[in-house]
């Protein structure tokens, strides 16, 4: 063995080595964060796993829900006569109001692939899809279910290809081309007041008999496990996940990738 082979032997081990610490530093950041609302208009962020509530602020106003389009949270004013769209300062918790049309809205949610959409309209049970950069809702169609108002626990999903719906304890998939619904199935006892997905597990916030945050089953609608609310003395209308942001793992892992890509051109060269 040469003296280049060699050396090139010593640092792409530790280029691996490197890569690998890395790698597990992503993993371990990874985490079950998402902003929430709670009843009284606090706003923070809640660990899904462990139902911790850190507040950042309170928002003033009564809000639908939380949807996240174009990188950045939106929020739509709750069974008003009318429509407002805010969009959301995440790190204080101001609003910045946007648009609005005039429909009352009861819910408010997003998924990945869609943008945002609601759930209001005279009966309160028509889908819309809402611009986030006018706050004008378009009319999707009527989804024929009794839908979340004034006397009722409700809420749109965030975060998710898939839109979801939690009437009370039943729990149904949105076309978001045609606003019809499909039947998951039911929670038990327990009526959801917001939904959310992160890292691929759907979360629900129980609205009663407890304050939880439950995870479902994406399948049926049931119960897998919960976990009790702290911080905070009620539950949540609306979640949102955090915009993804890079982390110094994963810009470590980026950077130890291209010094990887550098040491094999030196090889080539060599």
């Amino acid at each position: 063995m040469n003296h280049h082979t060699k050396n090139f032997g010593v640092l792409a081990k530790t280029t691996t080595v490197a890569l690998l610490a890395a790698a597990s530093l992503v993993s371990a950041k990874a985490d079950d964060l998402a902003y929430a609302m709670a009843y009284n208009a606090d706003f923070g962020t809640l660990d899904l796993t462990t139902g911790g509530f850190t507040k950042l602020d309170n928002l003033g106003i009564s809000l639908a829900g939380f949807g996240l389009a174009n990188g950045n949270v939106y929020a739509a004013t709750y069974n008003a006569s009318s429509t407002g769209l805010y969009e959301v300062n995440t790190a204080n918790g101001t609003l910045t109001h946007i648009g609005g049309d005039n429909i009352n809205i009861t819910a408010f949610g997003s998924t990945t692939t869609g943008g945002l959409y609601a759930l209001g309209g005279a009966n309160s049970y028509t889908l819309y899809s809402i611009n986030p950069l006018t706050g004008i809702a378009t009319i999707i169609g009527n989804t024929g279910l009794s839908g979340a108002n004034a006397t009722t626990w409700g809420g749109l999903s965030d975060g998710g290809s898939q839109l979801y719906f939690s009437d009370n304890n039943q729990i149904f998939k949105i076309n978001t081309a045609t606003g019809a619904p499909t039947s998951v199935g039911s929670t038990g006892s327990d009526d959801m007041s917001a939904l959310i997905f992160e890292n691929n597990t759907l979360y629900g916030s129980q609205a009663t008999p407890a304050f939880d945050v439950d995870v479902l089953n994406q399948l049926s609608g049931s119960v897998i496990s919960s976990a009790a609310v702290t911080g905070i003395p009620g539950g949540f209308s609306g979640f949102s996940g955090l915009a993804p942001v890079p982390e110094p793992a994963s810009l470590a892992l980026a950077a130890v990738g291209g010094l990887g890509l550098a040491l094999l051109r030196k090889r080539k060269k060599a």
